[in-house]
């Protein structure tokens, strides 16, 4: 079976890399970019005990969701249920990243 989080299967799979990451962009500062986030403080990062993404005070910003529509659960794509958690974890710990670098944070704060 192929596995789902290679590059060749990921066409379904989010992708929050930069699709031009040749082009320089201006970016905020971090202080500016961290008072988006009022009240969570970054950085944040993901736990896989509870899917969710905490901020570095421990509150729950973010459930992630998605196992039981990948696994098949009521209805989904029904991939084993190894396949569906570490699809889901990868899913948390790129939208983790994704927030940290929005805001300097170049890490997952894990």
């Amino acid at each position: 079976m192929n596995d789902p989080l290679s590059p060749g299967n990921a066409g379904w799979m989010p992708d929050f890399e930069d699709p031009e990451p040749t082009q320089q962009k201006e970016r905020q500062s971090p202080l500016d970019a961290a008072t988006r986030y009022a009240p969570f403080k970054p950085p944040f990062r993901y736990e896989t005990f509870g899917t969710q993404i905490l901020d570095s005070r421990g509150q729950r910003i973010v459930d992630v969701r998605g196992w039981g529509y990948l696994t098949g659960k009521g209805g989904g794509l029904g991939l084993d249920e190894d396949q569906a958690e570490k699809i889901q974890d990868r899913i948390g710990e790129q939208v983790a990243a994704a927030l940290n670098d929005s805001c300097g944070h170049n890490d997952q704060g894990i």
